[in-house]
């Protein structure tokens, strides 16, 4: 599912024909990545204990910050991944490489998730509708949480 948000996020950008510096010109991991993450809390077992997705998604936190902070090594890193996901050696290589390559990036998937959330409880709050809420947040294309803030102000 996450990946067809991200699909329909640029379709969505190009059905109303948003300037193409708003979807090109922003490279906003925490908001692209993000605007996945935090619409896959509308569908069905999301975050069950059950869901290897799910369980992939705290692993890359942690293995992220062990390598990016703690300072782990790539053979440490992928014998935790190893530990957790035993059936995917393979892919647990790429996860090392990749959070290697992409400090953050495991991060950025919940920054960008938590601040959609804070903006669209604000929003709510104040007595807007989720549908009114998505269309805001998708209209600014892919602009920094600092000038799509400004519009929930």
């Amino acid at each position: 599912m996450h990946e067809c948000f991200h699909y329909y996020h640029f379709d969505y950008l190009r059905h109303f024909k948003i300037p193409k510096y708003k979807i090109f010109d922003y490279s906003n991991t925490a908001l692209v990545e993000g605007f996945a993450h935090y619409m896959e809390i509308y569908c069905e077992n999301y975050d069950d204990d059950n869901n290897e997705f799910s369980l992939l998604r705290k692993l890359r936190l942690v293995a992220d910050t062990g390598i990016n902070y703690y300072g782990w090594t790539f053979k440490q890193t992928l014998d935790y991944l190893n530990k957790y996901l035993p059936n995917q050696k393979t892919d647990n290589i790429n996860e090392v490489e990749r959070y290697i390559c992409l400090p953050g990036q495991a991060l950025s998937y919940y920054i960008g998730k938590f601040h959609i959330i804070n903006l669209r409880d604000n929003y709510l709050k104040k007595g807007g509708n989720i549908k009114d809420f998505h269309h805001k947040l998708l209209m600014e294309g892919l602009a920094s949480f600092k000038t799509i803030d400004k519009v929930f102000i």
